[in-house]
């Protein structure tokens, strides 16, 4: 869900639970990956012109607790990693 504030844009997951993760951007083109955004985890899609060549960038928030029952990285992201790899991200 992206949220405008003073001429940029926050991306969180949204949901009923409080989301733990976001990115704050502004002047960028910016596509939500939602099936890689969650509560504590969101990924967004930048893409810029430089030098006359098309860049896609992909950016993400991970919140990381220290009391999580797993050892990081969770799942999710490294289902991200995955796709980003897959996708040469």
């Amino acid at each position: 869900m992206g949220l405008n504030t003073l001429r940029y844009t926050l991306y969180s997951a949204g949901g009923t639970d409080r989301s733990r993760a976001c990115i704050l951007a502004r002047n960028m083109t910016i596509w939500m990956l939602p099936g890689f955004s969650c509560r504590d985890l969101v990924a967004v899609l930048a893409k810029y012109i430089a030098d006359g060549a098309e860049i896609r960038l992909v950016v993400c928030s991970v919140y990381l607790p220290y009391d999580f029952e797993d050892p990081p990285p969770p799942k999710e992201f490294e289902e991200f990693l995955r796709y980003c790899e897959n996708e040469n991200l």
